[in-house]
């Protein structure tokens, strides 16, 4: 069932009809998408830290949804994009990375995540927690044939309420080097946690990589304005890029 009003949420107002989202976690990424939107329907300011616009891209009407990267955001942005009648969903946010063989300039696919946060867990437990198996099948196919921007590595990610905590860090140490663990994030989990919860959902994230997580968890502050500037223009550059590459998905899942 699809609901009319106004999402108190994302702010959505007076959307039906739209079955697919594209979630992302960087401002500047948000904005940047915003302005190459063909037709843009509704644009509005949701809860502290939510945007929204409906609009029509390539062809591909989608809802584009700013989000805190925290477990709880995803879920209560996802809940009510559901409501609102969207089945499909790609999350686009940054990521810590573990594994010293991703390399630079990476954009990870996650095929599975490890809940170590709360909200995960009480949604579904602490099964290893799983992507789409369409909409995976449909970007693997994709990237190989279309899309060079990137070095695209598949691999799982351990999910924490915040990356920047130390107090995950032992916890997160205790599966670095694991086969396939490759970063840590806060949105994979609670995203593919959503799909037991929500019949038909179908579910994909993908990961920026924005460093090794225990210089982070250990400090937040970085050496200059400058460099601080610089990391989040190439977030949000690379976030924008992904977010094409998860248009082009979405439209061939019609």
């Amino acid at each position: 069932m699809e609901y009319m009003g106004v999402g108190t949420i994302t702010g959505l107002y007076g959307v039906s009809g739209i079955s697919k989202a594209v979630l992302v976690d960087s401002s500047q990424a948000f904005d940047n998408i915003r302005k190459g939107i063909e037709r843009i329907t509704s644009e509005r300011s949701g809860k502290t830290g939510f945007r929204s616009i409906a609009g029509r891209q390539a062809d591909t009407d989608v809802i584009v949804v700013q989000i805190p990267p925290y477990p709880q955001a995803v879920v209560e942005a996802v809940s009510e994009l559901y409501a609102f009648g969207v089945r499909q969903v790609v999350a686009i946010s940054g990521g810590h990375r573990l594994s010293r063989k991703m390399p630079s300039r990476a954009a990870l696919v996650v095929r599975g995540a490890v809940p170590m946060d709360d909200v995960s867990r009480a949604i579904a437990g602490q099964l290893p927690l799983l992507p789409s198996y369409r909409i995976e099948s449909v970007f693997r196919e994709m990237i190989e044939s279309r899309f060079s921007d990137f070095n695209w590595v598949y691999g799982v990610t351990v999910t924490v309420a915040s990356p920047h905590l130390r107090h995950y860090i032992e916890k997160i140490r205790g599966l670095t080097g694991r086969r396939w663990i490759a970063a840590a994030d806060s949105v994979s989990a609670p995203l593919y946690a959503m799909q037991y919860e929500l019949p038909g959902l179908e579910a994909i994230s993908l990961l920026v990589m924005t460093g090794a997580t225990e210089p982070f968890a250990e400090s937040t502050i970085v050496r200059s304005m400058d460099e601080f500037e610089a990391d989040l223009e190439r977030v949000a550059r690379e976030e924008t890029i992904l977010y094409m590459v998860a248009i082009e998905v979405l439209k061939k899942l019609e």
